[in-house]
């Protein structure tokens, strides 16, 4: 469904809501970009004005974007359930190639130790026989 928006102004008390069901009982409101501003008016007098962009829906426009919303949701929570799945995937394989490089590094770090220790006993018989 396209939206029509249109630039509004509102001097109503209260921020505007973003959904308006109670303003009309034919249409519904939606509201974006709601800001505050401070205008000056013709008199010099300064008012408080709220300003938006709107579009107004009939309740059976409403219903249906209601609907178009609900499967457009539906739609990205199914995606993005899809896209955590592939990133605990990825996370999984990185963990496993880390604790494969761990093992390696233990491997690693054991055979410097024996060769540590085999450079020691030479040194040792070295001075043994000297």
């Amino acid at each position: 469904m396209q939206l029509k928006w249109r630039k509004t102004e509102g001097t109503q008390a209260e921020k505007p809501k973003e959904i308006d069901t109670t303003a009309s009982p034919f249409c519904v409101y939606l509201r974006k970009n709601i800001q505050q501003e401070t205008k000056e008016q013709q008199d010099g007098d300064s008012i408080t004005v709220w300003t938006y962009e709107e579009a107004a829906l009939t309740l059976k426009e409403y219903a249906q974007y209601q609907k178009e919303l609900a499967d457009c949701n539906s739609l990205s929570q199914q995606e993005l359930v899809e896209n955590n799945l592939v990133v605990m995937g990825a996370i999984a394989d990185s963990f496993e190639q880390q604790i494969t490089a761990e093992g390696n590094q233990f491997i690693i770090m054991g055979a410097i130790a024996e060769m540590f220790e085999s450079i020691m006993d030479a040194i040792a018989n070295i001075n043994t026989t000297t």
